[in-house]
């Protein structure tokens, strides 16, 4: 068999792979992720580059024989080669596959065997199981339409995990501001776990919003404020690309002693971050078994370079999975969606709320 088959053969694959994978992605809308596709077009002509002078030494060495090596074992080396390479690149391709659409387009034969192994089980709180009754009363009447409250009430009462779940449709941004702060600082007094992920803007302007607020109204010492605080900063990766300013605030509330994760791309990148940096967070702090307020500010923004369905699949994943977790109060706020959107959050959380009055 001739060489030059194989190595036609092998560049023919990895450019199907790329094609194939180039259209998937481009259909879905998604440009961060097309980026992507340029690494590893990058990362294969490095690779191929790497090769063709191994190919290239190969073919100079049957000249003048630096190495004794029979043409046999010749062809053998360069289909392991480019074997490496094939692999190589469908294995990247199936991770930002799963990055992007949270889907799994195979499942490693190890799996069936990871069963065998212990794993370590995440410290889900199961004692203290429920918040106080007059923490969940008083939320409702600093932050609940009167006309909404029973009802709210009532299901809280009847569901056996503590948990309740809002969605709030704001269309000033100061009123959201001022929204976001008040429920915010109500959940600091009350010794809350707080979660603020934002999309539409860097977390460090809630942040000095907040401070602010705190020192102003004397609530707390902000010393101790940060300690119940974790940023996910979802913007940056998104929509900061390259300006160091992001980065510059950032580090400077890393400085300060807050904790913030900048989230990697997609709705995926931002619940990983979620996931891990919230965990980290209660137990580095030591505070397990602690109620949570979650703050979602601005999830929508993403479908400006997402796919609506993975804004509902994020939605529908949250939701549910915090209800579980229980002892937490979890509030997606926007300035705006489209009419299918807000009636689908409807149906997903306990209650919707379209510009309530916070004053």
């Amino acid at each position: 068999m001739n060489s030059s088959y194989l190595f036609s053969g092998g560049v023919s694959v990895l450019a199907l792979v790329i094609a194939f994978y180039s259209m998937a992605l481009g259909t879905q809308r998604i440009p961060n992720f097309l980026l992507s596709i340029y690494k590893l077009i990058s990362y294969a002509l490095i690779y191929l580059f790497a090769i063709t002078i191994f190919w290239i030494l190969l073919e100079i060495n049957k000249t003048y024989s630096f190495i004794n090596i029979v043409p046999e074992v010749q062809f053998y080396l360069k289909a392991f080669m480019l074997l490496v390479a094939i692999i190589l690149i469908g294995y990247f391709f199936l991770i930002e596959y799963h990055k992007v659409f949270s889907m799994r387009l195979y499942n490693s034969p190890l799996e069936n065997f990871t069963c065998l192994i212990p794993k370590k089980e995440k410290n889900y709180n199961d004692e203290n199981e429920y918040v106080e009754k007059i923490q969940i009363q008083e939320f409702c009447n600093h932050f609940i339409p009167a006309e909404e409250q029973d009802n709210l009430l009532e299901l809280y009462e009847k569901r056996t995990s503590d948990s309740l779940s809002i969605y709030c449709e704001i269309d000033n941004r100061y009123k959201l501001d001022n929204y976001l702060i008040e429920m915010t600082c109500w959940a600091l007094k009350q010794d809350f776990n707080i979660l603020y992920m934002s999309c539409r803007r860097h977390p460090y302007e809630f942040m000095d919003l907040l401070k602010r607020r705190v020192e102003e109204n004397k609530i707390k010492r902000w010393e101790n404020c940060i300690k119940q605080i974790l940023l996910i900063d979802a913007h940056t990766n998104h929509f900061g690309f390259k300006e160091p300013s992001y980065k510059h605030k950032t580090d400077k509330l890393i400085r300060e002693g807050i904790h913030i994760l900048v989230a990697s791309w997609s709705y995926v990148g931002i619940h990983s971050a979620i996931a891990h940096g919230y965990e980290k967070k209660l137990r580095v702090g030591n505070r397990i078994g602690k109620p949570s307020l979650l703050l979602y500010d601005s999830c929508y923004a993403l479908t400006d370079i997402e796919n609506q369905k993975l804004y509902k699949m994020f939605m529908k994943h949250v939701v549910p999975s915090e209800r579980c977790m229980g002892r937490n109060i979890t509030v997606f706020i926007e300035q705006w969606v489209p009419n299918d959107i807000r009636n689908f959050t409807k149906i997903v959380v306990d209650t919707c709320i379209i510009n309530p009055d916070n004053n």
